[in-house]
């Protein structure tokens, strides 16, 4: 049979068997030249010191699983006493299976679960997790990321424990997942950073982010990221709502069905909504005025500047009087508590509001990594959309023919890539496409 077949050099096809979902090819090596021994590297004491057979998986072919049923010739040196076999360049010096199998598994199991690519080409579910812990040790060998001007701080929840995520706001991009939110975890990545390009960093009201802000960048203007901040005032307002719902345990249901119109901005209603809300807050003392204190904590973020937005605050802590101060108790020991780097918002109006779109992911990451660690699953985040599909065009006789290619770069050797250049991180949206296309 031709050798065109498979493309290897140094082998012929003698036969080719097809079992259900697998292809069985019985090849055998080509009479070559006499090699040298791999001990002494004499080649004048070499001697044929018979065969052996030994099965070889390749790439699969008509969507089915190929492998080789490699008749390799073996080698004696006189002089070493050793024994070895005929070296073939295509095949993969600890594994047997092709180079090209190979790079082919590093790229599909940065993009899909290990146990389809397992399935697909025929080899067990272990050895596509460890081709894919050493391809993404090498990558991240080569992994450099600019430093942000704008860094964002913010957390995801991976494998039942809180992660830290940093992020650059102003490419939009996810910079590196760490194991842990903890202060030392976080001083640690950032003493790695270049503190002179970083200006300001936004992050929720988490303290850790705030003493290892201060003490690695201490040059960095600290902002509170305003989502977070007035996500807090609706949950005083949820929570008044909640307590009347107790009292009145009759109207609770009805209550609990109005709670978006509560916590929507009244600006944002329609008409209807209007005519809604004012009814229910005619019926709900209560709730009309710890509604009016989330739209007045909302309103602080519209003032012109910050002596104008300091001064709003100041009047609407006045405001919270009576049972009211309870409710809102968790909002005011907040805001007083990191009130410069909530002011600091009008020097340096940035906000973490697109990272909160990892909460949709979460789910996804979840569902994908069960049994996966969490070295994995960040390599998979930082990693696969790099190397997502790219549709190319070629004309083919008189018709014009789709087909895909692998960036550059896919399939080189991890002893043979070339070093990285720096980028700006992983692409939010990209992380979100790469899910969708999933399935997920």
């Amino acid at each position: 049979m031709t050798v065109d077949l498979l493309g290897l050099s140094d082998i012929y096809i003698l036969t080719k068997h097809e079992h259900g979902e697998d292809i069985c090819l019985e090849v055998e090596t080509k009479e070559g030249q006499k090699p040298s021994c791999h001990s002494c590297a004499q080649d004048d004491q070499v001697y044929r010191h018979g065969t052996r057979q030994q099965l070889v998986m390749d790439l699969p072919m008509h969507n089915k699983r190929v492998g080789l049923k490699l008749t390799r010739r073996r080698w004696r040196c006189k002089a070493c006493k050793t024994t070895f076999f005929q070296p073939l360049e295509w095949l993969d010096d600890t594994r047997r299976m092709t180079r090209r199998l190979v790079e082919f598994i590093q790229g599909e199991a940065l993009l899909r679960p290990f146990t389809n690519v397992a399935q697909d080409v025929g080899v067990d579910e272990a050895t596509i997790r460890n081709i894919f812990n050493e391809h993404a040790k090498s990558l991240e060998s080569n992994f450099k990321v600019i430093t942000p001007r704008i860094l964002g701080i913010d957390e995801i929840h991976l494998l039942s424990r809180p992660r830290c995520v940093l992020t650059n706001i102003e490419t939009r991009t996810i910079i590196d997942i760490l194991p842990s939110r903890k202060r030392d975890v976080v001083e640690r990545y950032l003493m790695g950073l270049d503190h002179k390009e970083i200006e300001c960093v936004t992050a929720d009201m988490w303290a850790d982010y705030h003493r290892a802000s201060s003490n690695i960048l201490p040059s960095a203007r600290m902002v509170v990221d305003k989502f977070h901040v007035v996500r807090m005032a609706n949950q005083c307002l949820d929570a008044v709502r909640k307590a009347v719902g107790r009292t009145h345990k009759q109207q609770s249901r009805s209550l609990m069905r109005k709670r978006f119109l509560l916590l929507k901005r009244e600006r944002d209603l329609d008409e209807r909504g209007l005519l809604l809300l004012q009814a229910l807050l005619e019926s709900w003392p209560q709730l009309k005025e710890a509604h009016a204190l989330k739209e007045g904590f909302f309103a602080i973020y519209e003032a012109s500047g910050r002596k104008e937005g300091k001064k709003a605050y100041e009047m609407w802590l006045n405001a919270v009087q009576g049972e009211m101060r309870g409710y809102f108790q968790p909002l005011i020991r907040a805001t007083q508590n990191y009130l410069e780097s909530v002011l600091a918002y009008y020097d340096c109006p940035i906000t973490n509001a697109y990272t909160e779109s990892l909460n949709r992911l979460i789910r996804s990451i979840h569902r994908k990594g069960r049994g996966y660690s969490f070295k994995a699953l960040r390599a998979k985040i930082l990693f696969s959309p790099d190397v997502k599909r790219k549709t190319h065009r070629y004309v083919f006789g008189d018709s014009t023919v789709m087909y895909y290619m692998p960036p550059q770069g896919r399939t080189v050797e991890s002893s043979q890539q070339a070093e990285a250049p720096p980028t700006f991180g992983v692409h939010m949206d990209a992380v979100s496409d790469w899910f969708d296309e999933s399935g997920e």
